[in-house]
């Protein structure tokens, strides 16, 4: 065997099988630190929507009772779209300063649900005047 055949011998294109080895672990750590930060992204994400939709839910529906009239105002439930299991209720309390009672009325609209075994909710105050603001 001469020397330009044992060179063409030595002039190898391509990988050896330890750089292949090398890569696929230096890849596969790489992607194995971005996978759990993609699925909590996505979980934050969707706990993001559901706290909107139910802000949106409970904000209609103050919105709602203040087109009624004040002696309508009550505590009721009212229904929850786009978040699964949620509930809404508005609770209303007389404002009493003091001993009097001030013709005001508490309204506090809360949606509840659960995501990953924990309950969330939102709630929403707002006042109403028996005699309105202008009188």
């Amino acid at each position: 065997m001469n020397l330009r055949q044992r060179r063409n011998f030595t002039n190898h294109n391509g990988f050896t099988l330890i750089e292949l080895l090398i890569t696929l672990i230096f890849f596969t750590a790489i992607i194995s630190g971005i996978i759990p930060l993609l699925t909590k992204a996505i979980s934050v994400n969707k706990n993001s929507k559901n706290k909107l939709y139910a802000y949106q839910a409970a904000s209609s529906e103050i919105e709602n009772m203040r087109n009624t009239d004040y002696d309508s105002i009550a505590s009721h439930n009212f229904s929850v779209s786009g978040v699964s299991g949620a509930q809404g209720t508005v609770t209303v309390t007389d404002v009493i300063d003091g001993s009097a009672q001030t013709g005001i009325l508490k309204a506090t609209a809360t949606v509840s649900w659960t995501f990953k075994d924990k309950n969330e909710n939102v709630d929403i105050v707002t006042y109403f005047a028996q005699k309105g603001m202008n009188q």
